[in-house]
């Protein structure tokens, strides 16, 4: 009885260590699948395309910023920054003087409103000087 009782155990132990095994079997041949199909698209790829249209004999590269030195290249920044920075600080000041308005009695929204107008003001300040900035390095740099 002891051992038909023991052998049920490892029955029973065995069962499910053949069914745990069938799991990790199945997550690994799909993965093994998935390996083995990447693997055999990339080789398809190399047997079927021709090296020589893989590898280029004269490579040539438009230049994309359209400018040959460093000069035009930061007046050109400059002149983007200065046109997104005066609408920018318009917006801010706008949003500014709305706190102001509807926080009269609040000073949370006074000194939000305050924060607005001297983080703005600094920011469109140093946007407008970093233009005299690049005049002045390349009037050096010249």
């Amino acid at each position: 009885m002891k051992i038909a009782f023991l052998s049920t155990i490892r029955q029973v132990h065995y069962t499910r260590m053949f069914k745990n095994m069938l799991k990790n079997v199945h997550n690994l041949s799909f993965s093994g699948v998935l390996s083995i199909t990447l693997l055999t698209f990339f080789v398809a790829i190399m047997v079927l395309v021709p090296l020589d249209s893989i590898i280029a004999k004269e490579t040539s590269i438009e230049n994309p910023i359209k400018s040959d030195n460093l000069e035009e290249i930061l007046q050109r920044v400059t002149r983007v920054l200065v046109g997104v920075s005066i609408p920018m600080f318009t917006l801010m000041v706008a949003i500014g003087s709305y706190y102001i308005i509807t926080g009269a009695n609040n000073p949370g929204n006074r000194e939000k409103a305050r924060k607005i107008f001297f983080y703005s003001t600094l920011g469109f300040f140093i946007i407008m000087l970093s233009a005299g900035i690049v005049a002045l390095i390349s009037s050096i740099i010249s």
